[in-house]
């Protein structure tokens, strides 16, 4: 049956253009005044090893589910990776599509919506569609994680040529001593510096909770904090009161080192890369198979309705 098909679609796909328009005549006057409905048609068959797969119109609408459009290619490369996932021995079953679902937080009743939206007839059918993607993911990471470690000087020149810089940033907290009357202004800041000093003094002092401010968020006005050390408390006349900022914990400008930004750079190399490893993965897979993609020149791929 396999080698019949492959026959049949090999003789569409080599059909001189001159017989297509006679065959399309033909049909034509076979169908008269009568209206066809296109149900499905094959658009691929993909042949590799002792696997044949066939992906038809109703495969490419219907993979449509999660919202991304997908072309015939897109689901020639899944069957590809789904037959490298059974040379893996990978497994997928309906618990780890349970598993996923339920991480989603999706309820049988949001699922069988999608099923039914998507042109699957039962559950079940979305259910395989599933574990075959998934199937075809982890044959893909599988195949491409080899490709994605890199070398500790690798990592070393991504650091020295793309330099991270970690901006100052200052621990604080603050506080307002207000006065009734002006004319005891001085008196009262006097009282703040007894306090400062931990000498007895009349006054007191309630600090707000501790806030983490960087450099370029200080104002112009407030710069004295850049000259503050660990501890110290500052007294800034305000026009009702006195302002108080403590510091609690300055930390200057630096370069971040190799080891904070280790598992960054290993992330953002891979992102890089992870696009021409899969291209390159797929490549091979498609070089070794037999892909046939018939053209039809009487009827527009079907869309789901």
């Amino acid at each position: 049956m396999k080698f019949k098909l492959l026959i049949l679609l090999i003789t569409i796909s080599i059909l001189k253009p001159e017989d297509k328009q006679q065959s399309k005549s033909t049909k034509t006057e076979q169908v008269g005044s009568k209206k066809l409905i296109l149900i499905d048609r094959i658009e691929a068959v993909v042949a590799e090893g002792d696997q044949v797969k066939v992906v038809t119109s109703l495969d490419v609408a219907r993979r449509g589910y999660d919202g991304t459009t997908y072309l015939v290619q897109d689901l020639v490369n899944e069957d590809l990776l789904e037959i490298l996932g059974d040379k893996f021995k990978i497994n997928v079953d309906d618990k780890d599509v349970t598993r996923y679902l339920q991480k989603m937080n999706a309820s049988e009743t949001q699922m069988k919506a999608i099923a039914q939206a998507n042109g699957y007839a039962t559950l079940s059918e979305l259910y395989e569609q599933f574990k075959k993607t998934f199937k075809a993911q982890s044959a893909l990471s599988f195949k491409t994680q080899s490709e994605l470690v890199f070398s500790e000087d690798v990592i070393l020149q991504y650091c020295k040529n793309n330099p991270q810089i970690r901006e100052a940033n200052y621990i604080l907290q603050m506080s307002f001593v207000p006065f009734v009357d002006s004319s005891k202004q001085d008196e009262l800041k006097n009282e703040i510096q007894k306090y400062i000093k931990h000498e007895p003094n009349k006054i007191s002092v309630d600090w707000d909770a501790p806030i983490t401010i960087l450099k370029n968020q200080v104002s112009k006005e407030n710069s004295f904090i850049f000259d503050m050390k660990d501890g110290q408390i500052y007294i800034k006349d305000m026009p009702q009161g006195f302002s108080l900022f403590k510091m609690i914990k300055s930390s200057p400008e630096y370069e971040v080192t190799l080891e904070e930004r280790r598992l960054e750079i290993v992330n953002i190399l891979r992102n890089e890369k992870y696009e021409e490893v899969v291209k390159k993965v797929v490549q091979e897979l498609r070089n070794n198979a037999l892909i046939l993609t018939p053209s039809f020149d009487i009827y527009p791929i079907p869309e789901l309705n």
